[in-house]
């Protein structure tokens, strides 16, 4: 079992309401306030935000958070790339040259799910899917039925995975006890 200590709940608010009336009232509070994070920081996304207050000694933030990842499914693997993409550098990290090749894993069908954050210095996780509609850039098909992918297929996305990050020059590259393709640049 998997322990989720935080997450984005923009689009789906996990809090129950007494009535439809409470609820609404808090959806308008929480859209305020979000539209004010993103103004104060100069972000388009809350996924942007998270990045930038991960990494907020590059962003002129108050704060940084050492230890932390920020999850993302689907097409917030896009907000992710576009998030990394303005951390200029890290030590050997390279924010565009890695958000290049998210984007380009992200293209490929290869990511299920994303990790960014640190562990200390900048680290990457990437799971690949088991079934085709879990890709993050699956489009739905009318009347087709999404398929589970065959053991050699995930294979082929783990060595394209590795290749790609591999490019990016990773001090650390493996597969974690998971299954995510796990990079981390000191």
């Amino acid at each position: 079992m998997r322990m989720q200590v935080g997450e984005i709940i923009y689009d789906n608010i996990p809090i129950l309401f007494e009535n439809e009336s409470s609820r609404n009232e808090y959806s308008d509070r929480l859209k305020r306030i979000t539209e004010k994070l993103l103004e104060a920081s100069e972000s388009k996304t809350v996924t942007e935000f998270l990045v930038k207050l991960v990494y907020g000694e590059d962003f002129c933030l108050p704060a940084r958070l050492l230890d932390t990842k920020i999850e993302v499914h689907g097409e917030r693997v896009l907000d992710i790339a576009n998030a990394i993409e303005k951390i200029d550098s890290y030590n050997e990290f390279r924010g565009k040259l890695v958000a290049d090749a998210v984007r380009s894993l992200h293209n490929q069908g290869y990511i299920m799910e994303a990790k960014f954050g640190r562990e200390g210095s900048p680290v990457l996780y990437v799971q690949p899917p088991y079934w085709e509609n879990q890709a993050s850039n699956y489009v739905r098909k009318e009347e087709h039925s999404p398929r589970k992918y065959a053991e050699e297929e995930r294979a082929r996305m783990y060595r394209a995975i590795k290749q790609t990050l591999g490019e990016t020059s990773p001090d650390e590259l493996d597969v974690d006890h998971l299954g995510y393709v796990r990079a981390w640049w000191d």
